[in-house]
């Protein structure tokens, strides 16, 4: 046996080296085949990937341009509600600042008596809060303070800052106060108060602005924002208004 291996040892040899060519060659082309089907997965992973990034860019399109309706659609109702809140005056001021200030103490006094608050509202003292400087101050006190509201009595406070804003039922701003309404707002914002401007403003983020006109005092509501600020307006003080 043993001269058998000798004599025969580099056929022996020759068979080894061929056999591990076949194994070397079987596992090279497994592995190629490994690679191809990665690839494969790759390749599908990126169009996949592609067609993702498509449908998000397309969502977010449909996005935007909802909310730009959106914006378009506030727009026109803040315009509209804007033009509704223009109260024109058609005659020359005749009124006195005694006559003026005592009949928006009474308006003021009929908002209460045509608005609803939450129940949870009704609690305590009902709070008309003066912010600025203004005769109705004293107008309010003297002929309003006292009253019920329901069955809440009314107490009539001063602010000079937002600082010292507490929470109102409803808060009168002076002509001079006006930059500071945005403050307010934010300042009151948990709190449904109806915000009454003295005169003249003509923007939308009051409920109720009061105007001169000739010997009478007009009012006009911005129902949208009070719906907002979690009031309800009577039919009354939305027909009366002009």
């Amino acid at each position: 046996m043993k001269n058998f291996l000798l004599k025969n040892s580099g056929l022996l040899l020759v068979c080894i080296v061929f056999l591990s060519s076949c194994v070397t060659q079987k596992k090279f082309k497994l592995s190629e085949s490994e690679r191809q089907a990665q690839a494969l997965k790759l390749e599908k992973a990126k169009a996949d990937s592609i067609a993702l990034q498509t449908m998000i860019a397309d969502l977010n399109k449909k996005l935007d341009d909802e909310k730009k309706d959106r914006d378009s659609l506030e727009r026109k109702l803040n315009t509209r509600s804007l033009e509704r809140s223009v109260v024109t005056k058609t005659n020359a001021l005749t009124i006195t600042k005694e006559d003026e200030y005592q009949k928006k103490a009474l308006l003021i006094y009929g908002f209460i008596k045509n608005i609803e608050w939450e129940n949870e509202f009704t609690k305590g003292d009902f709070i008309i809060g003066v912010f600025g400087s203004s005769p109705i101050y004293d107008k309010l006190k003297t002929e309003v303070e006292g009253k019920k509201a329901g069955n809440q009595m009314i107490t009539i406070k001063q602010f000079t800052t937002t600082n010292n804003l507490t929470n109102c039922h409803i808060i009168f701003v002076t002509n001079p106060s006006y930059s500071r309404i945005s403050a307010i707002r934010e300042k009151i914002s948990k709190f449904p108060t109806l915000i009454v401007a003295e005169e003249d403003y003509l923007k939308n983020d009051t409920h109720i602005n009061l105007v001169v006109d000739g010997r009478t005092v007009k009012y006009n509501v911005n129902k949208e924002s009070m719906n907002k600020a979690r009031l309800k307006a009577s039919s009354k003080l939305v027909t009366m208004a002009e």
